[in-house]
């Protein structure tokens, strides 16, 4: 889950829309409908900015070839904008054509051995297919282009974490952020790594002023009290995604646990493990500790249909197999 979270930040980060730097635009290209560029491009083939953002927009609609036509274009005008060819290899990996994203990618480091972003791309894609050590070495191509990359810091991080090296893991994450104490990501594995120490706490906290609107910032904070008891703390962290994220049933799950199992206070958790199922109707944990609720209650017949709601969506749940013969016995 957390590699998957990370590579689709990464290849966001490679967004188009960071390719214009250093390029006076006097038209708000941004604003323009797909019709205007084109007519625009009708009028000035050339046109490498114009291509560009038809290109954005050829991706937003899932038309990846013709994005990718585009962008070679506007590659072949201004052949010094080297973030074009960046976005391309990203197009082609979305496309599922590892080969010829490898490919680009190669070309534009042989070309530009110091373009920090090639080389952390390459370890990227190495690291999808879990080839560690190649996609180390690319984080270390990446460093010597610029040793205060914390991309390249997080890209190494991130592979030793996966490797089971966590020494090495939390030191590479702390050099992450020293090198740029912005860096959401590196102070949320920070966290992760130290769960059972007090720092953990302040590493969830600086992410979360870093950006207090992400769900996973408070979540693991909450995770990160559930766990160690603290559990006020908790339940005000969960109670604030439910807040700003009332469509996340996780929280109000979490919520109705702790109130439920820890607390043994069942009939605050009703409502929160309630919310969680009408979120997310197949949320079969969900129903089931909320006929566990029940249960405990001495509510056999809301108890009952709990459980066979989670059956429906899990029938080898033997959790709620075992509940349904206890109550009925």
């Amino acid at each position: 889950m957390r590699v998957f979270n990370y590579l689709i930040l990464m290849m966001l980060l490679g967004s188009i829309l960071g390719a214009c730097q250093g390029k006076t635009q006097s038209v708000d290209w941004s604003k323009m409908t797909f019709d205007q560029l084109n007519q625009h491009i009708a009028k000035d083939s050339t046109d490498d900015i114009a291509l560009r953002y038809r290109a954005y927009l050829q991706a937003q609609s899932g038309n990846i070839d013709a994005a990718i036509v585009d962008l070679s274009k506007a590659f072949t005008y201004s052949p010094d904008s080297i973030q074009y060819q960046l976005q391309i290899s990203d197009w082609y990996l979305r496309k599922g054509n590892i080969t010829q994203s490898l490919q680009l990618l190669n070309e534009l480091t042989t070309q530009k051995p110091e373009y920090t972003d090639a080389w952390i791309k390459l370890g990227e894609i190495h690291l999808i297919f879990k080839k560690y050590d190649d996609a180390i070495k690319y984080a270390n191509q990446g460093l010597e282009s610029n040793p205060y990359s914390d991309k390249a810091l997080f890209l190494k991080a991130y592979c030793f974490k996966e490797l089971g090296d966590t020494a090495k893991a939390i030191a590479q994450f702390q050099d992450c952020v020293k090198n740029n104490p912005k860096n959401y990501e590196a102070n949320i594995e920070l966290g992760i790594l130290n769960m059972k120490q007090s720092i953990g706490e302040q590493y969830f906290k600086n992410a979360i002023a870093i950006d207090s609107n992400r769900i996973d910032g408070w979540y693991d904070l909450g995770m990160f009290y559930q766990q160690n008891d603290m559990l006020n703390e908790a339940i005000e962290a969960y109670k604030i995604i439910g807040q700003r994220h009332p469509q996340f049933p996780h929280s109000f799950f979490n919520v109705g646990y702790i109130y439920m199992q820890t607390l043994n206070i069942p009939d605050k958790a009703v409502p929160y493990f309630e919310n969680a199922c009408k979120i997310k109707p197949n949320y079969y944990e969900a129903w089931f500790n909320l006929g566990l609720t029940y249960e405990k209650m001495g509510d056999v017949l809301k108890a009952e249909k709990a459980y066979q709601q989670a059956l429906i969506y899990k029938p080898d749940y033997e959790a709620a197999q075992e509940a349904l013969q206890r109550i009925k016995s």
